[in-house]
Parts: structure tokens; sequence; C-alpha cells
């Protein structure tokens, strides 16, 4: 019976680390490559424009935090990314959002803030997503 619980175990986290999915790096950003995320305005959740997506992208230089608000209906994985002006707006006035994600559950750096969001604010690794 102990061989069976370690094995569904071992199964259940290599499941949870292999089907993970992260906030793309600064890096990817600068580089235009959203893995699938949307670029949304943060104050009403539209899609920017390519003239928005490229301000973005060109001042983007940290990892803020990483949010789940659940039946978000622009997806219920957020992230959220600062420059380094503190004249920029909050969160440059942009998140990414995507669809069909939770937090990874092994995580202890994601915490509960009621209502069915959770926020993490540690390293984009620290703050990976499962697929749902």
């Amino acid at each position: 019976m102990l061989k069976k619980i370690i094995l569904l175990s071992t199964l259940l986290l290599s499941y949870n680390l292999t089907y993970a999915e992260n906030c793309p790096t600064v890096n990817e950003l600068k580089s235009n490559n959203l893995q699938g995320w949307q670029a949304l305005k943060i104050d009403n959740a539209l899609p920017l424009s390519s003239a928005d997506v490229s301000r973005f992208t060109n001042t983007v230089e940290n990892f803020a935090l990483a949010e789940w608000m659940k039946d978000a209906p622009e997806g219920a994985a957020h992230c959220y990314y600062t420059g380094v002006n503190k004249s920029d707006p909050h969160y440059l006035g942009v998140f990414l959002a995507k669809q069909h994600l939770a937090p990874k559950t092994i995580s202890t750096a994601w915490h509960s803030m009621g209502m069915d969001i959770m926020l993490c604010h540690e390293g984009i690794t620290e703050c990976g997503f499962i697929f749902t």
C-alpha cells in the first residue's frame, strides 16, 4: 500500500512540474515572445494596440507579481511587471492574461486573498501555474 501511495504521489508531482506554465520573463517580453499570453490594459482589460505593446516591451524591467482570479473573463491567470522609473504608470498600465491555468498547488508562494483570488509576489518560477 505504501508503494502505491509513493508511486501516486510521484506521478502527481511530476505531472504538476511537467505541465507547468510561468509568466513570460522580461527577456521573452522584450523579444516580443508572449507565449500565448494576451497583453491587456490594466484599467479596462481591453487588448493593447500595437503601439502600446511596443511601449510595454520597451519599458518592462521586472516581474512584479502573479495573480489568479477564478472566472475572470479574460483568463484567470494574470502577470504584472514594472519598469525602472517611478513615474511609470502602475504596473506599466498592462497585465498579461491566459485562460485555463491555476496556481501551482505545490508552491507555498501563493497566498489566498479570499473570494477566489490568489497572489504571488515571489519570482516567476515560484509563481507558476498549472493547466486546468
